[in-house]
């Protein structure tokens, strides 16, 4: 039977069709898996090579604040990818504490005798340039000491860094302690930790504070303490307290010599006898008796109160 010559063109098409498609389904096909293998091999290679470069270093655990006192607490290990140097970070926590020893030797150090330079987030990796000595580091003659006559910032808060400042009616204004952390703070009290030296240096400026009209003692706030160094002292007690300090013998002979080198400035002696011994003599003995009675009563009973309310808070 005779097949219509236009009827197998139609099939011959069709079936050409079929193979040029088939063929170019077979070079897609044969494109794409050459691709993938390539990206393979490609992803396998960078695979390897992030292995290589994947360490156990220590992180952060928690967010940390500029200045925070740092414990072995606050961090942890993990295995993570860096492109830094190994120097530069920190395989174990105990490296953290290590601190340079005679003969040269590492010693771990105590915890608290490091704090952070910066913020840290939470998993960040800690490397040498996110930690510095700890300038509140708690030696023999430190004690925790509340203070209820110092003006505090209105946003003060626990972990703060403040410097202690006395201000005289003239304007003059002097730096009684510098850089100390607050421990606890609320309306009108303050804990922090001073030395023996500086319980003494404060009892000073308290007294001129209530016996000068218009004189106060003050805390201002670092801005960012981890990354700004001590205010230089420039108030200078009195004579006798000065003499006092240099004769106490619970006050460390590293503190002795700070303190000196910077009282035997001639500008802040200076300072003193043009600014505060002149306000002083302003006053007569009486008065100047009757308001440091003052002084001292008000802050007697403030403390006696806060000591009633911890009391009653033992017993709930």
């Amino acid at each position: 039977m005779a097949t219509n010559p236009m009827k197998r063109r139609e099939q011959n098409a069709f079936l050409i069709g079929i193979v040029i498609g088939l063929i170019l389904v077979l070079i897609v096909g044969f494109l794409l898996f050459t691709m993938y293998n390539k990206t393979k091999a490609e992803f396998e290679k960078y695979k390897a090579e992030q292995e290589d470069k994947e360490i156990e270093v220590v992180v952060a655990a928690e967010n940390i604040r500029s200045d925070d006192i740092l414990k072995k607490e606050n961090f942890e290990v993990k295995k993570v990818i860096v492109d830094m140097s190994e120097e530069d970070c920190f395989a174990s926590v105990n490296d953290i504490f290590l601190v340079d020893a005679p003969n040269n030797e590492k010693q771990e150090a105590e915890e608290g005798a490091i704090a952070a330079r910066l913020d840290i987030p939470k998993g960040a990796i800690i490397t040498k340039n996110f930690i510095r000595d700890n300038e509140d580091a708690v030696v023999d003659d430190t004690r925790l000491k509340e203070y209820n006559f110092i003006v505090l910032p209105s946003e003060l808060q626990e972990k703060d860094v403040i410097d202690i400042r006395l201000t005289m009616p003239s304007g003059a204004d002097f730096v009684v302690l510098s850089k100390k952390r607050v421990l606890k703070c609320d309306e009108s009290t303050v804990w922090m930790n001073v030395s023996e030296a500086e319980i003494q240096i404060m009892n000073s400026a308290m007294v001129e504070a209530w016996s000068i009209t218009g004189a106060k003692l003050y805390a201002v706030q670092y801005a960012d303490a981890g990354m700004q160094t001590s205010a230089i002292l420039t108030y200078q007690p009195k004579a006798e307290v000065a003499n006092l300090i240099e004769t106490n013998p619970n006050i460390l002979d590293e503190a002795h010599d700070k303190l000196w080198a910077q009282w035997n400035d001639s500008k802040g002696k200076k300072n003193r006898d043009d600014f505060i011994d002149t306000e002083l003599m302003k006053n007569t003995e009486e008065e100047t008796a009757s308001a440091v009675e003052a002084g001292f009563s008000g802050e007697t009973s403030t403390i006696k109160a806060r000591r009633s309310e911890f009391i009653d808070s033992l017993g709930e």
